[in-house]
């Protein structure tokens, strides 16, 4: 079954009268799969990647259908959608972000942890939150993944009835996040490897996921001019911890 199926999408912006950004659009992406749309300064590549999310889906007059995993996007709850549909990303050698707004990092990090809500309760893991007021200015949608990210791998490699922390602070003039489990933790081999793509240091959870989550992680950090550290050892757990400078 293929991951995204789009079927004879067309569409036209709000306003836009009879002008189609997208007309009889149709392609398959299979799970692993990267899908690489070019095209010239307006031809709907934007566009067509916001229909992949119905959070960024623009306003407007459309016909044709989107499948995830068989199912109608729309049918797609918001949470699932935000923990199996990684971030739409354009040219990730030359980004730029845009879309930037100031917000609340620490309402955003709950935010996140609601939206696991199900993984880390089915688990009775305890979460230990210290969360100050920090105000940080950036895509909202594009940072998401990276905290969705690194607590369901806090969630994942941690033990039932284990305890995950998670702060949030103002430090040395950068936003600073850390996210620390008390789980299995990794070597050095593994730590030195664990932001590559497809790398999945443990074999026994490489059915949960295809290894791009770390490294797409790292790209979003790279992106917007932080940094993440990894530290762990075996047998006691692993502490990620991203530190950010507002975007300019």
């Amino acid at each position: 079954m293929a991951h995204f199926e789009i079927k004879n999408l067309t569409f036209s912006h709000a306003g836009a009268k009879d002008r189609q950004s997208l007309k009889d659009v149709s392609l398959t992406v299979n799970r692993g799969e990267y899908l690489v749309v070019c095209g010239r300064s307006g031809s709907g590549k934007t566009t067509l990647l916001r229909h992949l999310k119905t959070v960024l889906t623009p306003a407007g007059k459309r016909s044709g259908e989107i499948l995830f995993g068989g199912v109608p996007l729309s049918q797609v709850s918001q949470r699932n959608q935000a923990a199996k549909i990684g971030y739409v990303m354009q040219n990730p050698d030359e980004q730029i972000v845009t879309d930037k707004a100031k917000y609340r990092l620490d309402e955003q990090l709950r935010s996140c942890i609601l939206l696991l809500e199900k993984q880390w309760e089915a688990k009775n893991i305890d979460l230990s939150l210290n969360l100050d007021e920090v105000d940080y200015v950036g895509n909202e949608e594009m940072m998401s993944h990276i905290w969705v990210n690194l607590i369901g791998n806090a969630v994942k490699f941690s033990e039932p009835d284990g305890l995950i922390e998670i702060s949030c602070e103002r430090a040395d003039g950068a936003a600073r996040v850390e996210v620390r489990d008390h789980g299995a933790g990794m070597d050095e081999a593994t730590q030195k490897r664990i932001f590559e793509k497809f790398y999945q240091g443990d074999s026994a959870h490489a059915t949960e996921g295809n290894g791009l989550g770390l490294s797409l992680a790292r790209r979003i950090v790279d992106l917007c001019g932080g940094t993440i550290e990894v530290h762990s050892r075996v047998g006691e757990g692993t502490a990620f911890i991203v530190n950010l400078t507002d975007e300019k």
